[in-house]
């Protein structure tokens, strides 16, 4: 589908699922390379800018909250950005670009030098990125209700929980890594292709970057400390299991051992055949297990 939006002497044409025509078409109205066209038909693994004569070439890779599988997708945009005018081709529905295109409409600048497709890309990615900031507020909502889970006295419910966050934060991690370097190389070129006053608008572009990525980074600092707190608390939790066990074990093994030995088949057994041989035998356990206990509390193991 393609969708052409016009603002003065700028142009901005979307590209959902590019087909063969809209290709075409794109290759009459706008000097695009060869290769760019041909790059545009599929998506591309890695993110990367490129410089042209008459456009820079761009790819990014954008993590998408997708609340059907609570967690994020990564989805690419292609970026073809012309003296008067930008192209932006995607493979799926991106909601924040169809939110910049009302926007769009109400495009305003205060200098007139900087009416050109670098524009046009300043403020679609600024939108880009702080459309992530909804995505990074359920994240930090889901991060503070599994702490609260975990003190809770709920651990063990958590384990899976802390398994899917941590999913979905590398997964928004792994997305945005790429942009580090892409960015940076877009400064250089970005800053040749439309001029040093453009500089300080691509340097805005990676500000706001490094703003989610800095909360993504610290998402996932308090996340690892989560883990590594339920774990902990879940591994004292099975030692003190096993721990009283072991005592009941302990304390429970002269029971055994004594029952064990009056049950012998013998002729000369001590105590038995006398009067009130059985309650002899049961005082004679109660004493062995009060003396493991008194044992196990001088050792301080109870």
């Amino acid at each position: 589908m393609l969708t052409r939006l016009q603002q003065k002497s700028l142009t901005w044409v979307d590209l959902q699922n590019p087909t063969e025509s809209d290709i075409e078409i794109l290759t009459r109205d706008f000097p695009i390379n060869k290769l760019i066209a041909r790059e545009l038909r599929n998506p591309t693994e890695r993110s990367r800018v490129e410089p042209y004569p008459n456009e820079l070439y761009m790819i990014l890779h954008f993590p998408i909250y997708d609340h059907r599988v609570n967690g994020s997708k990564n989805y690419e945009i292609d970026f073809v950005i012309g003296r008067d005018f930008l192209i932006t081709a995607h493979y799926e529905d991106i909601p924040a670009i169809s939110e910049y295109m009302v926007q769009f409409k109400n495009l305003r600048t205060e200098e007139d030098k900087m009416l050109h497709g670098g524009f046009i890309l300043f403020h679609l990615l600024r939108h880009l990125y702080r459309s992530h900031s909804g995505d990074l507020r359920k994240m930090e909502l889901e991060l503070a209700t599994i702490e609260d889970f975990i003190f809770a006295d709920k651990q063990k419910d958590m384990v899976s929980r802390i398994a899917e966050a941590n999913h979905t934060v590398l997964d928004f991690k792994r997305a945005l890594k790429m942009h580090k370097t892409t960015l940076a190389s877009l400064e250089t070129a970005g800053t040749e292709f439309f001029g040093s006053e453009f500089s300080y608008y691509l340097d805005v572009i990676t500000g706001e970057f490094y703003k989610i990525w800095n909360v993504a980074e610290d998402g996932k600092e308090l996340l690892d400390d989560l883990q590594k707190t339920n774990d902990s608390l879940l591994t004292t939790r099975t030692n003190e299991i096993i721990k009283n066990l072991t005592v009941m074990a302990f304390i429970t093994f002269p029971l055994m051992l004594i029952s064990s030995i009056f049950g012998m088949n013998t002729e000369n057994t001590p105590v038995l055949g006398l009067g009130h041989d059985f309650w002899v035998v049961i005082v004679i356990m109660l004493i062995s297990m009060l003396m493991m206990l008194f044992w196990f509390k001088h050792k301080k193991w109870l």
